[in-house]
């Protein structure tokens, strides 16, 4: 029998029965997991209610040899953060991250660091001001943590270096910034300026614990659509919670 102790959230729930639920939980030591949770929907006395996206518990799950799943045995609260639940936005942004982290992330790989990441970026976006530059910067990290970050050094076609005198171009398909000789006038590639640019690349030497640099609103009309963008295209879907999230507050920035 394996055993899972320790901090978890929630990125995802399915009602599959009356009272039965099965999650998809990422955990502080042992990664993402999918667990079922035996009445779930009723036993306050083993979960406390607990049982909903971006809820962060400490709980204990079990599973038995060869089997696909962990039985979630008991949550209990380790962080309270009743403003996710305080408005549209703040309930959207808290999908997002929930989505996002849910599609990138393969079953049974810790990453400590991402959850201490996750864990900042929730805490962050308590202030509407800081919402905007904490989701770009988890998004950036998401994405560098499973492999599939943007290049932001050097062109993503030629390989040559990137002059830090912008204008920038950033494509989806070519998995980065582009120099200007290689950029092409297509969909799929967007001018981002150097401060943009800069953004991205001060975020990336940041340890998961460090807070969100400042940075001028102006920033943020950039990378509105070029991250967001860019991980619907690495997951080759729409993001529904980041469509919930356009329509609400259409991406302009806060502050």
């Amino acid at each position: 029998m394996e055993h899972i102790f320790g901090p978890a959230m929630v990125l995802s729930i399915k009602d599959i029965a009356e009272a039965d639920v099965f999650l998809s939980l990422f955990t502080r030591d042992s990664g993402k997991i999918p667990a079922l949770a035996k009445s779930g929907r009723k036993s306050y006395k083993r979960f406390c209610g607990l049982l909903d996206i971006m809820i962060e518990m400490d709980i204990a799950a079990a599973r038995k040899a060869k089997t696909a799943w962990y039985r979630l045995d008991s949550a209990g609260m380790r962080q309270s953060r009743p403003y996710l639940h305080s408005s549209p936005v703040m309930l959207a942004a808290g999908c997002h991250l929930a989505e996002v982290t849910d599609s990138f992330l393969g079953e049974g790989q810790a990453e400590p660091d991402l959850y201490l990441h996750l864990v900042r970026t929730l805490d962050e976006i308590a202030d509407s001001l800081k919402l905007a530059a904490a989701l770009r910067r988890y998004e950036l990290a998401i994405v560098d943590y499973t492999g599939h970050g943007p290049m932001l050094e050097s062109c993503a076609s030629c390989n040559n270096r990137i002059e830090n005198n912008g204008p920038n171009f950033f494509s989806f398909s070519k998995g980065g910034l582009l120099c200007k000789q290689c950029a092409p006038p297509d969909a799929k590639t967007l001018m981002i300026s150097s401060a943009a640019r800069q953004f991205l690349l001060d975020c990336r030497k940041l340890s998961p614990q460090d807070p969100t640099p400042a940075v001028e609103s102006k920033i943020f009309s950039e990378l509105r659509h070029a991250l967001p963008s860019f991980l619907e295209y690495q997951t080759n879907r729409k993001l529904k919670s980041l469509e919930f999230l356009r329509d609400l507050i259409r991406f302009k920035p806060e502050g």
